[in-house]
């Protein structure tokens, strides 16, 4: 497209209030523009797609991707990431998009989509992503943001390795990070495909090949056996309940628990051990 600069014009709120944009043979061929300003975007659309807006409308956060697409250099890719496998996209080539102040990689502002006028912005995005890569499509998540958007605590090697020792499974943070599957099995670490692998199932990696690992939520663990064991060790431990390892001990403690936690289900790791114990030690004086 050979297109004459389309003009736009912000208030003192940041928003824009004039453009000739909807005015164009670009927005009567259906064809959308970008513009940036200061830490702002604006996405203007034809007159309101409501199929359009409902799938933008899914994504948490945007991440506006320039590369090369169709031979062009200055193309643009916008991901309306809505930690799926399939989020909604749209690419933009370079007479689609307007730099009024040159972007910086990095989180740096706020999207508003605007659909057949400026009166009202349609949605708002308060995350918004700007990357550079060689080709389009790209349609990457940013891995910057994959511990926060899934609720994952990095852990340091010697950090991760002793979670493992002590039961955990743990994710890569990358791909399949809903999917714990590095654990410790016989003096070696296992690289399995699902968390419901059995212990001993997976392909044996050295230390010096774990990638970043993190631990999900409070922590997900091999089984019901070696994730019980591992809550209650350091609590016992810690000498505040010397009832209850004087007359059971650890492995007897573990087994009365194990039946308890079998009946909350899945989101075992959200027990309270420590009041358990407590009542437990508090019963028997």
């Amino acid at each position: 497209m050979n297109l004459l600069p389309i003009m736009i014009r912000t208030g003192n709120n940041g928003l824009p209030f004039e453009t000739t944009y909807f005015d164009t043979e670009m927005c009567t061929k259906g064809f959308y523009y970008l513009v940036h300003n200061n830490d702002k975007y604006f996405l203007l659309l034809p007159k309101w797609n409501e199929k359009v807006l409902k799938e933008m409308e899914t994504g948490k956060s945007v991440v506006i991707t320039r590369g090369n697409y169709n031979g062009k250099e200055d193309s643009f890719e916008i991901m309306f990431d809505d930690n799926s496998d399939n989020p909604y996209m749209i690419m933009l080539e370079d007479e689609q998009f307007t730099r009024i102040t040159q972007p910086k990689e990095g989180w740096n502002g706020t999207l508003y989509v605007y659909s057949g006028d400026l009166e009202e912005y349609k949605l708002k995005y308060c995350d918004v992503y700007y990357r550079i890569t060689d080709n389009l499509p790209y349609l990457q998540p940013v891995e910057e943001q994959v511990g926060k958007l899934h609720n994952l605590t990095p852990l340091t090697h010697d950090d991760a390795i002793i979670a493992m020792k002590a039961g955990e499974r743990l994710v890569n943070g990358k791909d399949n990070y809903d999917v714990a599957h590095y654990h410790w099995y016989e003096n070696k670490i296992l690289e399995s495909d699902s968390y419901s692998d059995l212990a001993g199932e997976g392909k044996s990696i050295s230390e010096n090949e774990l990638p970043q690992l993190y631990r999900m939520d409070d922590g997900l663990f091999g089984n019901m056996t070696d994730y019980v064991r591992a809550m209650l060790k350091p609590l016992l431990e810690s000498n505040n309940f010397p009832l209850l390892n004087k007359k059971l001990g650890l492995d007897n403690i573990t087994g009365q628990l194990v039946s308890i936690c079998t009946k909350t289900g899945r989101n075992v790791y959200k027990t309270n051990f420590e009041i358990i114990l407590t009542q437990l030690e508090y019963s028997i004086k």
